[in-house]
């Protein structure tokens, strides 16, 4: 949905392709990442294939078993027994929480761009040299920002527990500084791992799988 709407907004398209190399590093295939998995790119017509619709049915499917897996561990830190709800609704709310973290990359790469914009303008404005280290600063905020919303979502949407907010306010913070360190660390290790032609072949697929773990195990920790 977002290659068809994002054809005509190239610059967008673009933010929105960083976001998505900055939560799966490795992923998206670019100039940095040139053993990518996935080629990021706006279709030159609208059209529907089937190659198109078995990879969403795919994804579908393979979120909600994400969300699903995610969802009972959470409640066994959480102590909780049993389902939540019936599965008709179980599944409704993480269909309703896959699009929202879809449309949240979305934003976030439009706010990205709106930050670091006028970042840059205000540091120019009160004369401060050198302003690449504020918009980098506001762009570490907002990523700490964005991650911390997400680790709530996870933590009271999908688990399905009432959690008082102090309490979740304090585990999501913890999660999202993490979520953010880990992509910091991922950014920084990743091209590294690639750029050694002994490792390319397999270190996308290899750290993809790393780092999903490693996002599993943040999670449940932010849970605790």
């Amino acid at each position: 949905v977002f290659r068809f709407v994002l054809r005509g907004h190239p610059d967008l398209l673009r933010s929105v392709n960083d976001q998505l190399d900055a939560y799966l590093p490795g992923l998206i295939k670019d100039a940095q990442h040139p053993e990518g998995l996935v080629q990021f790119q706006a279709p030159e017509a609208v059209a529907l294939t089937v190659t198109g619709v078995i990879a969403f049915v795919t994804l579908v499917l393979a979120g909600l078993g994400w969300l699903g897996a995610v969802r009972e561990g959470i409640r066994a830190v959480f102590g909780a027994s049993g389902p939540v709800g019936n599965l008709v609704t179980s599944k409704l709310r993480d269909l309703g929480v896959l699009f929202t973290l879809g449309l949240g990359i979305a934003l976030l790469a439009v706010l990205t761009t709106t930050v670091g914009a006028a970042a840059g303008w205000i540091a120019q404005s009160i004369g401060l040299p050198g302003d690449d280290w504020i918009i980098r600063l506001a762009d570490l905020a907002l990523s700490v920002l964005a991650d911390t919303v997400l680790m709530i979502i996870l933590l009271r949407v999908v688990s399905g527990v009432k959690v008082p907010w102090r309490d979740l306010s304090q585990g999501a913070l913890v999660g999202g500084v993490g979520f953010t360190l880990l992509k910091l660390s991922a950014a920084v290790l990743l091209p590294r791992l690639t750029a050694n032609p002994l490792y390319a072949s397999f270190a996308v697929v290899v750290g993809l799988l790393v780092w999903i773990n490693l996002i599993a195990q943040l999670t449940l920790i932010a849970a605790a």
